[in-house]
């Protein structure tokens, strides 16, 4: 008896790979030619019932999900042999292959997902982030969930096995994270924002330079702990380099107490306003009082500070603000191109 619930186990386990293998055009194709030499032995029965399309249509796919509401059934004796002996198992037999290959389809799926084996290249638009470390990138997508990005278009790259708190945000596991076919799966190509934090300054420039090399366009980031590393690296393949600023900010601190705080509430996306940016478009003429007025009207925002030729002034006159002028801003939200009314500004 034990040796026979072992065979059928065995078969059963059998033929489920083979559904598995199974393409879902070949599944099709044996689910329509089941129907149609169905309907073609009831017709050379000569049974009335399936004489119209809709209702055996209706007849066989009851049949199929085992509903069998019976207001439809064979009317001669042949009819009801033939469902008996093919269209009932047929059926029935195609419909939970098909339900086992959807239910195997989706785990694959699911299980590629949380291995890291997913593929977000054709995904416009995402910031992608480049290195893990559980609390620190955890806290960056959190910022970046809590500055309007959509989860979906967030996508981590690790060289780990990792678990994301925050639903729906995208995992690519990669050997190593210089590796431009990892880079590709996870999105950076059409990435509109790249996160560089390995942990590593070599690492990092590595990726900075692969993610530089596939994509001309996205604004990048990248951690690098050597500042005259960082300059070079700033100056070949333009990407914005952070340096670690913790000695100064302790100092700051230390001179100044609650420094450290108004900082890191400037910083946070998670509070009542925050710190952003934007450049001010080609063929737009507008002063700075004009701007701090509109910052004003728009939000009760406050400008901060521009920056022109690589140099950030704080003290912002009423002067001309020329084309490329990057203005930062204090503001409860980001303040869109058609937000701030340049348009209104254009240059006759």
């Amino acid at each position: 008896m034990k040796n026979k619930s072992e065979f059928v186990q065995k078969a059963l386990f059998k033929l489920y790979l083979r559904i598995c293998d199974m393409s879902w055009n070949v599944l099709f194709m044996v689910w329509i030619g089941h129907m149609a030499a169905s309907k073609v032995l009831y017709m050379l029965i000569g049974d009335p019932f399936v004489d119209d399309p809709i209702d055996f249509l209706y007849f066989y796919q009851t049949t199929a999900t085992t509903v069998g509401y019976g207001d439809l059934s064979p009317s001669t004796a042949g009819g009801k042999l033939v469902t008996i002996a093919f269209v009932q198992p047929g059926a029935i037999a195609l419909f939970t292959t098909v339900v086992a290959k959807g239910i195997s389809t989706l785990a694959g799926v699911w299980r590629a997902r949380m291995e890291g084996r997913g593929d977000f290249r054709t995904v416009d638009g995402a910031t992608v982030i480049v290195g893990y470390h559980y609390a620190r990138t955890k806290k960056m997508i959190r910022e970046l969930l809590d500055g309007g990005q959509q989860a979906s278009k967030i996508i981590v790259l690790a060289t780990e096995e990792v678990m994301l708190d925050q639903e729906f945000v995208r995992y690519i596991r990669a050997e190593t994270y210089d590796n431009v076919e990892g880079l590709r799966r996870s999105g950076c190509q059409n990435a509109a924002q790249v996160i560089v934090d390995t942990g590593n300054d070599a690492v990092n420039s590595a990726v900075a330079m692969a993610v530089r090399s596939i994509n001309t366009s996205a604004h990048m980031v990248a951690y690098i702990e050597d500042e005259a590393h960082a300059s070079i690296l700033e100056h070949t393949i333009t990407v914005d380099c952070l340096s670690s600023h913790q000695a100064e900010m302790l100092v700051r601190a230390v001179q100044d107490p609650g420094l450290s705080v108004v900082m890191t509430a400037l910083l946070s996306a998670s509070n009542s306003s925050t710190i952003f940016s934007v450049v001010v478009p080609d063929a737009v003429e507008v002063t700075a009082d004009w701007l701090r007025q509109r910052l004003h009207q728009l939000c009760k925002g406050t400008l901060l500070a521009v920056e022109r030729n690589s140099t950030v002034d704080f003290h912002v006159t009423g002067d001309a603000l020329p084309a490329g002028t990057r203005v930062y801003f204090v503001s409860p939200h980001r303040l869109s191109d058609k937000d701030i009314g340049w348009q209104a500004k254009k240059a006759a």
